[in-house]
């Protein structure tokens, strides 16, 4: 395998670490068999099933990411992504994951050379006791260039129906994020059905109902996953979501895309508690 050396240094070295600066890894979240736990037997197939994570970045002027894998009954990882925009499937990336019985596990996946700027995802941490739940710390390379690296915390996904429609509803903020770096306020109001009800991203006014009924809809609950949502604002702006993803809490919704005015970016956006 193209970089399985390099997945066992990572892992030596990140556990070597973590035994010296912190025993129970505490700092990082592990808080399953790698942090003192009591489980043991566990295996590959306890990985099987689709997985739901946040990613909490060291760098604190950086937004938490999104993400999710999912690993078949022949315990192959087949499809993972996340929150900036990559995506990994067998037909361009290499895949793989570990676990020994202490349920300490490792879970990466690359890009092939196919694709330009290849990126990486490594996951390096511990199953809860119950098998349900990991946490530990990530690495996300691009192009072989680290740019982002901290800790996550994942859940096991109860399958088809995990997250629901009302997940959606209500009032969201954040920002709209361009490749390069410059971000612009949004506000999105979104009713039970998926319809926008009002917002904006500054100087484009979302579309109340209309062309933007029902447009915000799952198009895979077991991950919290929607394709293709394209908004229209009042300025004759349409506002392209290429993927979002909803984190198993409901509080994240967050995905790449492209403005017909501004270019590529991604949004980020935190649901408001409701006043009631």
């Amino acid at each position: 395998m193209k970089n399985s050396s390099h997945i066992l240094l990572l892992s030596l070295a990140l556990a070597a670490g973590a035994a010296c600066n912190d025993p129970d890894l505490s700092g990082s979240g592990v808080t399953g068999p790698l942090g003192g736990g009591g489980s043991s037997g566990f295996g590959p197939s306890d990985l099987v099933g689709d997985w739901l994570a946040v990613l909490t970045p060291d760098n604190p002027l950086k937004d938490p990411m999104v993400a999710y894998w999912r690993i078949n009954g022949d315990e192959i990882l087949f499809e993972a992504a996340n929150t900036i925009g990559t995506e990994w499937t067998l037909a361009d990336s290499v895949t793989g994951f570990t676990v020994d019985s202490l349920g300490n596990l490792n879970v990466w996946m690359e890009q092939t050379g196919t694709l330009p700027d290849p990126d990486r995802m490594e996951l390096l941490g511990a199953l809860n006791e119950s098998g349900t739940g990991c946490s530990g710390d990530y690495l996300l390379h691009e192009n072989d260039e680290l740019v982002s690296q901290g800790t996550f915390t994942a859940v096991r996904s109860s399958g088809p129906g995990h997250f629901t429609q009302d997940m959606l509803e209500g009032t969201w903020t954040g920002i709209g994020l361009k490749a390069s770096g410059k971000s612009r306020d949004v506000i999105l109001i979104l009713g039970p059905d998926g319809t926008v009800l009002g917002g904006d991203m500054e100087d484009h006014v979302f579309i109340q109902g209309g062309v933007n009924t029902g447009i915000f809809t799952f198009s895979d609950t077991a991950v919290g996953r929607l394709d293709d949502v394209v908004m229209q604002s009042t300025d004759g702006s349409t506002q392209t979501l290429e993927f979002l993803l909803l984190d198993d809490q409901g509080t994240i919704l967050s995905g790449p895309g492209f403005d017909s005015k501004f270019g590529s970016g991604h949004l980020f956006l935190e649901k408001q508690a409701s006043e009631n």
